[in-house]
């Protein structure tokens, strides 16, 4: 593996940390973002290095062992945020700009 520092190799995305060697079987560099975790669920960004030139692959967003992409994460999010706003009581236009304060 390879870790970035501060100024990522010039192939990294911005969001890169860690660029790592393919798994087996795959052909690929893979960029991995820093890791979120919600309970025992991490999340990250990850996507194939692109071969020689600067950039990647598509991203995806990991959500425990579950890859989505990112339409289908920004879909996550809608979906869990009307659940949570349902759950606090609001419709959905009334929960526009609310914070709610933290457990």
């Amino acid at each position: 593996m390879t870790r970035t520092t501060d100024s990522p190799l010039p192939t990294c995305p911005p969001w890169c940390v860690l660029q790592q060697q393919p798994p087996a079987g795959q052909r690929h560099r893979v960029h991995r973002s820093t890791s979120l975790r919600v309970g025992p669920t991490l999340m990250r960004l990850q996507a194939p290095a692109a071969t020689g030139t600067v950039g990647t692959g598509t991203p995806v967003v990991l959500v425990g062992r579950r890859r989505h992409t990112l339409y289908e994460a920004e879909a996550l999010i809608d979906a869990l945020t009307q659940l949570v706003d349902s759950g606090h009581g609001l419709t959905p236009d009334a929960g526009a700009g609310r914070h709610f304060p933290g457990p």
